[in-house]
């Protein structure tokens, strides 16, 4: 009931104060919108990411109409089924207090984050919708994977797995091993454990014997039947699609919308040097330091616990004494923990965390094959661990809780909360620490990390109480954003002066001004980051513009660290030489764009015929 109560609340407070005008979410609005047309991802536009949550969205579109609000109501019940899942993931292997812990950081620092300035990093209204739906199939992968192991190997459990690790290859790279490492890892775990001796001849044993290795080659089949189902929940997904898009394409383009998740991985968009920032790639020994050093931090911090801990049980005598001393360490703790920027360097340790989860509860299960009263735990924190790996695999060097860390931090960021809550206090108490004293310094640092990220996200939500309600968007932006009127005014003008039949290509990144008025894109290419550029090749979409031929391009100021758009033939260059030798300016709105970095600007421009 707390945890709903909470959702509910945050879901209110932060309701249309997610997503951003000027960056991504008007192509995740767009893409979709696309479909219900009857165009066709990857043949008729192109797409950077897999095609699954195109048609996800695309469904929903159908059944409650083209508006934001209905991906953002849909979203909004994913996220529900998100914390319900990992809450009952959490109580099942390490009970109630772990559950709401985890759910309370699932709530605080990734459902209704709003930690950058830039409102695209949350579960309502995210930059991508592949990002976020391939978190949450990595999830469900996870999920059914224990209930499956839970359940004795029961093979629906298997094939709802194998159907999640399908959708995350249709949905994003990245996300893609989050799914599949606990599924491999539980399959393998399950085969292990009841595979039969390798003698199968009944005939020289006794009749108990007989029975136990018939009870064997049962299991063994049971566990042949548990890969079989992942491989076929794998490839129902995949296949599907794939007969689908081989009906309707070449096989070449049918192809590459199969692996549209993966395409750009081998492309030059993959060496960006953003793309490279974000991995933590541009400065590699410098991050391999603050990734030792944050080992080194999280490392001191639990000692400290352990020690305050021990001193505690040391003087049990002294009632007062202990009663002082342990809560004046839960403030103090607590107060160093609500400072978001004290987190920064400890959670670049998380790869770390994981990782040593995963190593950890391996050799717990190697050597205590016996002991089934915590092997569930055991096993569900191995299974959570692999979750973590894969999930925050593209961010190892550079992890984070902000940006992209919104889905691929997640299951690491959660799994401290059975680290510290559950396994630390046991492992204290083995050491004569007092462990009441060490779950509630833990308790201190979980909750002050939601507190910490619950405060960096309302310095920005605070200040979004602007409506912007036109046509099928009704979002909340900032009050001081100058841009805001600009905007509102080219879109006033734009929806009065251009007929719904005329072709309206707007760039570099304008698909919100598309999906607003109504007017499509007579393009195969409806964004233009330098990811988009690389991927494709200028000269690509140099030529599909120039076949189009639109009657009006619409020029939005961007700027993108570290370059505008047009500066540079890697950003754009020839496709504004293009526009500026072959159209007219009409009219401006605001600023000259692309003149300054921070000139905003609306062009209007019209074909010289």
């Amino acid at each position: 009931m707390a945890v709903a109560t909470l959702f509910i609340v945050f879901a209110i407070v932060t309701w249309r104060r997610f997503g951003d005008l000027y960056l991504d979410t008007g192509v995740v609005l767009y893409g979709p919108w696309q479909v219900t047309l009857g165009r066709v991802p990857y043949r008729d536009f192109e797409w950077l990411y897999g095609p699954f949550s195109l048609y996800w969205n695309a469904l929903w579109y159908k059944l409650f109409g083209v508006r934001d609000v209905t991906l953002m109501g849909v979203n909004v019940a994913l996220a529900a089924a998100t914390v319900a899942a990992s809450y009952h993931y959490f109580e099942r292997a390490w009970g109630t207090l772990a559950a709401l812990g985890g759910a309370w950081l699932l709530l605080t620092c990734f459902v209704f984050s709003h930690s950058t300035k830039v409102g695209n990093y949350n579960y309502v209204l995210p930059y991508s919708s592949e990002q976020l739906h391939g978190m949450q199939l990595a999830l469900l992968a996870t999920w059914a994977t224990q209930q499956a192991l839970a359940k004795g190997g029961r093979r629906w459990w298997w094939f709802v797995a194998g159907i999640a690790c399908g959708c995350a290859f249709l949905a994003k790279a990245e996300m893609f091993p989050a799914a599949v490492l606990p599924v491999v890892a539980g399959v393998g775990f399950y085969f292990a454990e009841h595979v039969a001796p390798k003698s199968t001849s009944l005939a020289y044993l006794s009749h108990e014997d007989a029975c136990s290795v018939g009870r064997a080659q049962h299991l063994r089949r049971s566990s042949s039947s548990a890969f079989i189902s992942v491989v076929g929940g794998f490839l129902f997904p995949v296949c599907t699609y794939a007969s689908y898009a081989f009906s309707v394409m070449d096989p070449k383009p049918a192809f590459l919308a199969v692996v549209g998740a993966w395409k750009t991985v081998f492309t030059p968009a993959a060496k960006l040097p953003w793309n490279l920032k974000t991995m933590g790639l541009d400065d590699v020994s410098g991050n391999l330091g603050r990734l030792g050093l944050g080992g080194w931090i999280v490392v001191a911090v639990v000692l400290a616990i352990g020690l305050v801990g021990r001193w505690c049980q040391q003087r049990h005598g002294r009632v007062g004494f202990q009663r002082a001393l342990e809560w004046g360490a839960v403030g103090g703790l607590f107060a160093l923990g609500v400072r978001f920027e004290n987190w920064e360097l400890p959670i670049r340790a998380l790869p770390i965390i994981a990782g040593g989860a995963v190593v950890g509860a391996a050799i717990w299960l190697c050597n205590n094959r016996e002991n089934f009263k915590e092997r569930g735990q055991i096993v569900a924190l191995g299974l959570w661990g692999l979750f973590s790996v894969g999930a925050i695999l593209r961010m190892i060097l550079d992890a984070r809780i902000r940006q992209y860390g919104f889905t691929q931090a997640m299951p690491a960021t959660l799994l401290l909360v059975p680290l510290l809550v559950i396994y630390l206090p046991r492992t204290a108490a083995l050491l004569g620490s007092n462990a009441r004293v060490v779950q509630r310094l833990g308790v201190a640092l979980v909750f002050a990390l939601g507190i910490a990220n619950l405060g960096e996200s309302w310095r920005h939500l605070q200040r979004k109480n602007t409506p912007i309600e036109f046509g099928r968007v009704s979002l909340k932006t900032f009050d001081d954003d100058p841009r805001t009127e600009t905007f509102v005014g080219a879109l006033r003008d734009l929806s009065s002066t251009i007929p719904e039949d005329e072709k309206l290509l707007v760039i570099p990144e304008g698909a919100l001004i598309n999906y607003i008025l109504d007017r499509r894109n007579p393009a195969r290419f409806c964004q233009l980051t330098p990811t988009e550029i690389a991927g494709f090749g200028e000269r690509q979409i140099l030529e599909d513009f120039r076949r189009a031929s639109p009657k009006w391009v619409v020029l939005v100021h961007k700027y993108t660290v570290p370059m505008l758009f047009g500066e540079s033939p890697e950003y754009g260059s020839e496709i504004l030489a293009w526009v500026r030798s072959e159209y007219r300016v009409e009219r401006l709105f605001g600023e000259e764009p692309l003149k300054t970095p921070r000139s905003f600007g609306i062009q209007v421009w019209k074909r010289l015929d």
